[in-house]
């Protein structure tokens, strides 16, 4: 069943990541989506800690359930739109969205008026 979307808005801070997590199981486990909180808490770390290491101001989390999924957006106020990329070996950083792309059902980036906001959904 369609439940009212909830958010809330973190600071540009390291701490947000696990705020953002605990955030989500919090909402997702009233709805009744135990299976797709353990699914939807990488593809969350991944987008969070971009919105944390690139953002300029506070970072949005907002999550939506319909009757045949979840989708999660995060947004903040860097228009820059991320591109998935190949990584090289050495690298520590770069492999974020492809893995938010292999894990998620859908995903995408779109431009807001204050920045922008990356979603994924995940069916349950």
């Amino acid at each position: 069943m369609p439940a009212a979307p909830l958010a809330t808005d973190l600071p540009a801070t390291p701490r947000s990541v696990p705020a953002g997590r605990d955030f989500l199981a919090e909402v997702l486990s009233p709805w009744g989506c135990p299976g797709t909180t353990d699914d939807a808490l990488l593809p969350l770390s991944e987008i969070l800690t971009n919105a944390v290491q690139h953002a300029h101001g506070p970072v949005g989390l907002h999550v939506c359930r319909t009757g045949t999924g979840i989708t999660v957006e995060i947004s903040d106020r860097n228009p820059h739109l991320p591109q998935p990329r190949l990584a090289a070996e050495d690298e520590e950083s770069g492999r974020g969205l492809l893995l938010v792309r292999t894990l998620a059902d859908d995903w995408g980036v779109r431009p807001t008026d204050q920045g922008k906001a990356t979603w994924f959904s995940l069916g349950l």
